[in-house]
């Protein structure tokens, strides 16, 4: 059986994400404790191959296009995982993961798999204000790897670059929040309401 794989445009690729609930208005309380006037949940597009493959052909073409050196691709626990085994496969680079907390049995490792001496390629789903990206790449460094980039699906636009900024290394996102606002309004598939709302939550 042949592999089978449906390119997406970004505008389809928003769309789709939508569509399937991924992008949701409302009211949310983050895990910052911050609340929201919309919500990113990128694991429910795992639940439809073609769509999270997509996601993860497009970021790659962009960390591609960044011309970043990663000998090793990381994702941070949990909703980095899924989409960093993919681009793993994708480029056969050695996969790794950075848990929320250090386990308390076992090895008590805080980071799995490959790490040590390897450029790292640190991958999650969303951010928002860099936090768990920084804290990620702390945690590889105490293990013995190098920084290469972070790379994310949604940035939330929420200071991820400043918390990022003493690292020294690009943050590539496939998509921003207020690219996802204009398409789906541009489509009319949120109101006018919903669009200000949203972007006076932002700052803009």
């Amino acid at each position: 059986m042949g592999v089978t794989y449906c390119e997406m445009s970004i505008d389809d690729l928003v769309i789709e994400l939508y569509k399937k609930g991924v992008f949701m208005t409302g009211t949310f309380k983050l895990s910052s404790g911050k609340i929201s006037p919309y919500y990113i949940d990128l694991r429910k597009a795992l639940a439809y191959p073609n769509l999270y493959t997509a996601i993860a052909v497009e970021l790659l073409k962009l960390i591609e296009k960044s011309q970043i050196e990663y000998t090793a691709i990381v994702g941070v626990a949990t909703g980095g995982i899924p989409y960093a085994t993919l681009l793993a496969a994708l480029t056969l680079k050695p996969l790794g993961y950075v848990r929320v907390e250090r386990k308390e049995h076992g090895t008590k490792s805080i980071v799995e798999g490959a790490t040590k001496d390897h450029k790292v390629l640190i991958v999650d789903d969303v951010t928002t204000t860099g936090s768990n990206l920084a804290k990620a790449a702390e945690a590889i460094i105490n293990y013995g790897g190098k920084l290469a980039a972070f790379a994310v699906v949604v940035n939330r636009e929420e200071g991820a670059e400043d918390t990022l900024r003493k690292f020294s290394k690009p943050l590539i996102s496939l998509l921003r929040i207020t690219k996802i606002l204009n398409i789906l309004r541009s489509h009319n598939l949120i109101s006018l309401e919903e669009y200000e709302k949203v972007m006076k939550y932002l700052g803009r």
